[in-house]
């Protein structure tokens, strides 16, 4: 019991001083930014309602208010194909604390959904840090740690959205992977698949493992083990192509969650398809006509995370497993093919994980550095998504 005791303790310890550290910021945000965004709707059916002031219930913003109407309503609201099932089904599934409030209608959300969801979340981050520290060495998980929880957009792992349960089906895929346990890796890539879209990725990741062991005599042709793993790439694609066939039965589009990107905001295109140079290109011209303020800083970040994060991710070439090189390149490329950077410095988290173990051997003043600067812009960001305003 004192060993479970031991290595629960320390992550435990963090995920409630992190928790803390988001809430003061959002808490003092109020007196630095008074007036609220309130740039997206729902507010005052899903998030008001829940009872806590706008520091805490902050915390659902944006996507949070859809994932929330689509834990209690399901796919009644147009454009939500967009959003993917998985996180919205295990908030209704845990969901303890219904009364069955505010169901007359549509429009209202019963407050227990915020309660579930906010829950999960930091249950979802907690439970990360424990598999995080059996994959990285002992000497590096503290730096891994605060690495990770310092990433500008890291607060996402405290909201009402997919990041925190992303992370943990991440993490967890890495360290059955390193153990060669592919059947559960496929099972836990399904999941993600049905999470969010680059979750699909990790069936790519799974593939090329398997080539590689089976290059390396690892796995052997035609043994009941090989069998295993055939059946373990069929299965790690499964979420996404479940959600697939009920938007054909329901909506009559497979690919229903591409199709409505252009409807749901951002500027997004579903067709074509948009290279990466022609999304750097645009976002020079919109530089050059963009006259709101705020639109621009949103832009202004937007390129930055976007050229920073290629730069990043080009550095760490050979630096890393090629296979874990590829992913963090495609989670990358996959969102920019609608034509725009939007969503970028939260999408890059995913990407950025992967590169965590180079970039915690690098000198400690750099790192500490980086963390430093990483903590201020998160401190920014988060006061400003609190506050209704649009970040990422």
């Amino acid at each position: 019991m004192k060993k479970y005791l031991g290595l629960i303790k320390l992550p435990l310890l963090i995920v409630v001083v992190w928790r803390l550290w988001l809430f003061l910021v959002a808490f003092f945000a109020i007196y630095v930014i008074p007036r609220f965004g309130n740039s997206f709707p729902y507010v005052n059916t899903v998030l008001e309602p829940t009872g806590f002031p706008s520091w805490v219930w902050g915390f659902g913003n944006f996507d949070g208010v859809h994932y929330l109407r689509l834990a209690q309503n399901g796919y009644v609201d147009a454009y939500y194909q967009a959003f993917f099932p998985f996180f919205p089904l295990v908030i209704r599934f845990f969901n303890v604390f219904s009364r069955n409030i505010l169901l007359d209608t549509r429009m209202f959300v019963d407050p227990s959904f915020f309660y579930t969801g906010i829950i999960l979340s930091n249950l979802f981050i907690f439970f990360s840090l424990l598999v995080l520290r059996k994959i990285v060495e002992k000497k590096d998980f503290i730096w891994s740690v605060v690495l990770l929880l310092s990433f500008p957009t890291a607060y996402y792992f405290g909201t009402v959205y997919t990041e925190s349960l992303f992370l943990l089906e991440l993490l967890l895929f890495v360290l059955l992977i390193k153990k060669k346990k592919y059947l559960v890796a496929g099972v836990v890539a399904s999941i993600a698949s049905g999470t969010r879209l680059v979750g699909v990725l990790l069936s790519l990741t799974l593939l090329v493992e398997v080539i590689k062991d089976i290059c390396g005599k690892k796995i052997l042709l035609w043994t009941a083990n090989f069998y295993k793993v055939v059946f373990s790439l069929l299965v790690a694609p499964s979420g996404l192509l479940a959600y697939m066939f009920y938007l054909k039965r329901h909506f009559g589009n497979y690919f229903a969650f591409v199709s409505v990107q252009s409807g749901f905001g951002a500027e997004r295109s579903s067709m074509p398809i948009i290279s990466l140079p022609q999304v750097f290109y645009r976002y020079l011209k919109m530089f050059l006509t963009v006259k709101n303020q705020y639109q621009l800083f949103s832009i202004s970040v937007e390129f930055t995370f976007a050229t920073l994060g290629l730069v990043l991710i080009i550095w760490a070439y050979k630096k890393i497993d090629i296979n874990w090189w590829l992913f963090s390149l495609l989670v990358y490329l996959l969102p920019t093919l609608t034509g725009t950077f939007s969503s970028m410095p939260r999408y890059l988290i995913s990407s950025y994980i992967v590169l965590i173990p180079i970039i915690v051997k690098l000198p400690a003043s750099f790192r500490k550095f980086t963390v430093v600067v990483m903590f201020v812009l998160q401190m920014l960001f988060l006061a400003l998504f609190t506050r209704g305003y649009w970040v990422a």
